[in-house]
């Protein structure tokens, strides 16, 4: 399952910053950097449901 979403404003702040320097508690190993993300679904994939 997948979807594509066009991205049109991020924001960067201290907890993205600690997990890319994974400083974050909870640190992932590919982590997505943009805790807050505004944008449009695009595409959605089998499977995915919701609107």
């Amino acid at each position: 399952m997948s979807s594509t979403i066009k991205i049109h404003a991020v924001s960067f702040n201290d907890t993205d910053t600690s997990l890319v320097n994974e400083l974050y508690l909870n640190a992932l190993k590919n982590p997505f950097s943009c805790s807050y993300a505004a944008g449009e679904v695009v595409a959605m994939g089998d499977g995915v449901e919701g609107s």
